[in-house]
């Protein structure tokens, strides 16, 4: 069982402690952290949300983190411990690493395969059956998981966590802090064909994959290399499992693209953009800055910044409401519309 400090936990998110029981920060520790619900005995936890208020009161946690708003609604439980913070969920956030079981990988297994020409940085470790190609260049801290290839010419940063199986196509780059989840593929080439004689011909994709620093890909992720120049994704954009990128779309920073999203060739995507789940976009768009693409959506126009769209095809959010509104009670005008129809046969 790990043990931390209560100290060490008040510093590390910058709480105030406020309770009616004596407690000595000094001798006091934190073994473990969870939901309000399943929290037990020792337990750190949070309310992020008025809605869970009422689970705050039979809650086995030892210490509740809380905000002074949501503190005001439960004040009166006089037997619990609260660390009062600005932001519940990121300090609950910021403490989760403190007690992570994940394995952490260290140093090079005798599996491991890299070429002569590769260039590997200080406390770099790879798993059993890592290729690392010719002249890949690997930055410091950075940890290669099993079975992940990487081909000639890449470059990886520094502090970058890349895990099972992953396949790095040649002369991908790479950011600082990049986490990519099991069974991604960064590199493949793009669907690029073109149409000849009656024939199929393959259009050769010569171009690469840039991404920047502290970007996730969540698993199963493929990004198209471009067929010539890039594709890019921004810093700080997060990708979630099963999403398709294709060749030549660029991706501004801070983006949230959540699972099975379906991205289609030189889409232009601005900062700060949300995509929901199982949306897709149709090639050669733009979609501006701060947007958000509900859920099941396809985006068949450009999108202009600071806009909400949902459907199909995607429209403004209202628009949206308005038509599926109409749609829900056309039974009943149909029904209204036979008894006329009815009464005029008969009369």
């Amino acid at each position: 069982m790990k043990k931390i400090p209560l100290k060490d936990v008040i510093d590390v998110i910058e709480a105030n402690l406020i309770t009616n029981n004596d407690v000595d920060v000094d001798k006091a520790y934190i073994t473990g952290i969870n939901t309000l619900e399943e929290a037990i005995k020792g337990d750190v936890t949070f309310l992020g949300s008025k809605k869970y208020s009422d689970q705050v009161k039979d809650s086995k946690a030892d210490f509740i983190i809380i905000n002074e708003e949501l503190f005001d609604r439960v004040k009166m439980l006089k037997d619990k411990k609260f660390l009062i913070v600005k932001n519940p969920y990121f300090a609950f956030s910021s403490l989760l690493s403190e007690f992570s079981t994940r394995p952490v990988k260290t140093g090079i297994a005798k599996t491991a395969f890299i070429e002569d020409s590769a260039r590997i940085g200080k406390n770099v470790s790879l798993g059993h059956n890592v290729y690392v190609g010719k002249n890949v260049v690997v930055g410091d801290n950075t940890a290669i998981y099993s079975g992940t290839v990487i081909e000639d010419h890449c470059f990886i940063g520094e502090n970058c966590k890349i895990y099972q199986n992953v396949v790095i196509r040649y002369d991908s780059k790479i950011g600082d802090g990049v986490h990519i989840q099991p069974g991604t593929v960064i590199g493949s080439d793009g669907f690029g064909y073109v149409q000849n004689g009656g024939m199929i011909h393959k259009i050769e994709q010569i171009g690469n994959v840039v991404i920047g620093d502290n970007v996730e890909l969540g698993a199963n992720v493929t990004i198209d290399r471009a067929s010539v120049g890039s594709t890019s994704i921004g810093n700080g954009t997060k990708v979630d499992n099963l999403v398709h990128i294709a060749h030549s779309v660029k991706i501004g920073k801070n983006c949230f693209i959540v699972a099975q999203v379906g991205i289609s060739g030189s889409v232009e995507i601005g900062d700060n953009v949300t995509i929901a789940g199982q949306s897709g976009i149709v090639g050669h768009l733009k979609i501006g800055s701060n947007s958000t693409i509900a859920a099941r959506s396809v985006v068949m126009n450009n999108i202009k910044e600071n806009s909400f769209v949902s459907g199909f095809p995607a429209v403004s959010h209202l628009e949206d409401m308005k038509l599926k509104a109409h749609i829900r009670r056309l039974p009943m005008v149909f029904k209204k519309l036979k008894k006329i129809i009815d009464f005029n046969e008969k009369n």
